[in-house]
């Protein structure tokens, strides 16, 4: 498998990710969780979230359309590096520090998390 392949299907692991994200207001209870939030912190994990599915769709639609610039300039490859410092902040910083990795939905995200990881250094690696 080649680069621009492996940058592809990071593109599509973004848009899940930006899926996933749609789907955090039903999956994690917000209706009923975030009801004892001010106003102001409430709407901030709404729109935090929001920005995160934005985030998710733009690195999809480079990494989809744009694989060739991803993959073989040095453009491209300071985005997967920047991508790959996201990831090790979300993995091995902000995870457990905030997080931790006591409860077995917080276990089963790394492994997940890890997948963005090594999409993003592949291409660097094969490339």
């Amino acid at each position: 498998m080649d680069a621009e392949m492996i940058v592809r299907l990071a593109g599509g692991y973004n848009i899940l990710c930006a899926i996933i994200h749609v789907l955090f207001p039903k999956m994690l209870r917000w209706k009923k969780d975030l009801a004892s939030l001010a106003p102001a912190n409430r709407a901030g994990m709404k729109i935090m979230n929001l920005c995160l599915m934005v985030f998710w769709l733009i690195f999809g639609y480079l990494y989809l359309f744009h694989a060739p610039e991803i993959a073989g300039t040095g453009l491209g490859r300071s985005i997967l590096m920047s991508m790959i410092v996201f990831w090790v902040a979300r993995i091995f910083i902000l995870q457990p520090v905030y997080l931790g990795l006591k409860t077995r939905a917080s276990v089963q995200m790394v492994p997940f998390f890890l997948i963005g990881l090594v999409l993003n250094i592949l291409p660097l690696v094969i490339g």
